[in-house]
């Protein structure tokens, strides 16, 4: 069984990897995909 505790650091885990993945989309200048990036960072933190 998962704790709440694991699961929040599991979902900020998530969250801080679709941030990386956003700023690399950015400096790869893909930014329509960096947009959804960090949204999904925003809604998982």
């Amino acid at each position: 069984m998962v704790t709440r505790r694991e699961e929040e650091e599991h979902l900020l885990k998530r969250s801080r990897n679709f941030l990386e993945t956003a700023e690399y989309q950015i400096n790869k200048g893909f930014h329509d995909l960096a947009a959804f990036s960090l949204e999904q960072a925003l809604q998982l933190f």
